[in-house]
């Protein structure tokens, strides 16, 4: 499975901080991809969770896993897994169809034991055997600078969380409840890093224990 790594922090701001930043590093002609370029977007995402474990009392060095929509377009559909060890964070994801996305909300999962990528069959195992389900739906509205060719700055102006159990990920009219104050801006900073070897053997044994699994079932 490839892995995109990255030490990630964040933190809450106001909008005179973020303006702020932007006047002072950036202008409207930084449109160009490299230092400088910026892109703005809308992020959904829906969070899978184990039945057997509470919102609460989820451990944090396991895996999380989403179904992940990007400007609401069905041909940006997407499967991620996402690890965190010793704080640096672990990235795999796998493009699927708008028709995919709906076998799996409708519990259609067979097609994903033989897939072709890596990230699906690990999908298919947490589906099938860890029972990990459907939970919260969550859009950003995002903005992103890209500070060199690996490194970039998120921020969040707009980050709502779905009223109650939506099954219909590409519903425009669900409810949706403001999860940021006035006047606030999430600021999440990435900065690649390149996996330690002793977590890459622990990642591959990992991934390598996935398949042996499939190939039995």
């Amino acid at each position: 499975m490839k892995y995109f790594t990255y030490y990630e922090e964040s933190t809450e701001i106001s909008y005179y901080k973020y303006m702020k930043f932007i006047n002072r590093r950036y202008n409207s002609e930084d449109k160009v991809e490299g230092k400088g370029a910026r892109k703005e977007f809308t992020v959904r995402k829906m969070k899978f969770f184990n039945p057997a474990e509470s919102i609460l009392t989820q451990r944090t060095d396991l895996p999380k896993y989403y179904m992940t929509i990007r400007d609401s377009s069905s041909k940006h559909v997407y499967l991620e897994k996402k690890t965190v060890q010793n704080e640096l964070t672990y990235k795999a994801s796998a493009k699927i169809t708008r028709e995919e996305c709906d076998k799996i909300l409708n519990k259609d999962i067979a097609w994903m034991k033989n897939h072709k990528d890596d990230v699906v069959r690990d999908f298919y195992l947490q589906l099938s055997i860890n029972g990990i389900r459907p939970g919260y739906i969550t859009d950003y509205r995002r903005e992103v600078f890209r500070v060199n060719k690996k490194d970039y700055i998120i921020f969040d102006k707009q980050i709502s969380r779905a009223a109650g159990n939506c099954v219909d990920f590409f519903d425009h009219h669900m409810i949706m409840i403001n999860c940021l104050g006035t006047d606030r801006i999430m600021c999440t900073s990435h900065h690649s890093a390149k996996m330690p070897a002793i977590t890459t053997n622990l990642i591959e044994q990992q991934d390598y224990d996935c398949n042996a699994i499939l190939s039995v079932l």
